[in-house]
């Protein structure tokens, strides 16, 4: 994500956006996107509209009719990653939809109830682990007196 360089952060001209200013907006929406994400009945669809002649990356669920947008692909993005601005929206929109499903899968019912099942296996393996030691270590006390 870029955005022009901005020197003088007192003295921001109008129309410039400072790049920690848009990468706390797009971090801000992600969190949404991942919010919604999280309690949507179908996987959330990224696609491409453009804005200003420019390409937008945006999320379409089923828990809104309005979606939201995350980021404008800019000129300095596409000038960074050596892409015109339409192969690098295509790319964004590519890599954004294979994360949501990941995400989706990671936090399904199933792998959870595994996970939590993994979990108890070690608390339990840990704590007959420690009462073994501690009955071992009982034992050498006694043998010493």
């Amino acid at each position: 994500m870029t955005s022009p360089t901005v020197f003088n952060r007192d003295k921001v001209p109008e129309g410039v956006l400072p790049v920690e200013v848009r990468a706390q907006a797009v971090n801000e929406r992600s969190w949404r996107v991942f919010y919604r994400t999280n309690h949507a009945k179908q996987t959330p669809t990224v696609t491409i509209d453009t804005l200003n002649n420019r390409p937008i990356i945006q999320i379409s669920d089923d828990q809104s009719s309005r979606p939201i947008r995350l980021v404008t692909v800019t000129e300095p993005d596409a000038d960074l990653n050596g892409k015109t601005l339409d192969e690098l929206a295509a790319e964004w929109r590519k890599s954004l939809q294979e994360e949501i499903a990941r995400f989706e899968q990671l936090a399904s019912p199933t792998v959870l109830q595994q996970r939590l099942r993994q979990v108890l296996q070690i608390v339990l393996g840990l704590l007959i682990a420690s009462a073994v030691i501690w009955l071992l270590r009982n034992g050498l006390v006694r043998r010493q007196h």
